[in-house]
């Protein structure tokens, strides 16, 4: 996929692009081929040669960077691991991202802080309720499992915060103490 994907770059130019894959591009054994796609994506008018090894073909586009040669075509490329639940989405899934933008056009790329997490969850439940009157249901008494219930309050609740929330939400702390 990375090959053509390459190569359709290189040759349309386009003003950015995005590639989503599996989390396993980012393991350690595959750390030097993943940084040759970085700057492959990064200098795409930097072909391998015909009789080229991909290992070599990534040295002359690691000389070339850390020269800081900046001719023709390139690409501002960065990347990241995200999870699809921490933005809202149903379901927990890793993948990584690779974002590219053209170097003319002089624009950077920042992802987007999550606007999901567990711990948001949990709070929405369990401190402020918010979220059974957001989706208008009875809330239960406790949660599930009075083991969670500790746990959660240790990592939600800092001792100084205890008090306060106690006011709010007098079923959730009983005592500032750690479990």
């Amino acid at each position: 996929m990375f090959p053509q994907f390459i190569r359709a770059v290189g040759s349309l130019k386009p003003q950015a692009f995005l590639v989503e894959n599996v989390k396993g591009l980012l393991r350690k054994s595959f750390a030097e081929y993943f940084q040759y796609i970085i700057w492959q994506l990064t200098y795409p008018e930097i072909p391998i040669r015909p009789s080229e090894h991909w290992s070599e073909h990534a040295s002359r586009l690691q000389q070339y960077d850390r020269k800081g040669w900046r001719d023709g075509l390139f690409y501002n490329v960065t990347f990241r691991l995200l999870n699809a639940a921490d933005y809202g989405v149903p379901q927990r899934r890793d993948r990584v991202f690779i974002i590219g933008i053209r170097s003319d056009l002089k624009q950077e790329w920042s992802f987007p802080q999550p606007t999901h997490s567990q711990e948001a969850l949990l709070y929405s439940q369990w401190v402020t309720r918010e979220y059974w009157e957001q989706f208008s249901l009875s809330p239960p008494e406790i949660p599930p499992k009075v083991s969670q219930q500790r746990k959660l309050q240790s990592r939600l609740f800092p001792p100084d915060r205890v008090a306060a929330c106690a006011a709010a939400s007098p079923a959730m702390v009983d005592s500032p103490r750690r479990y």
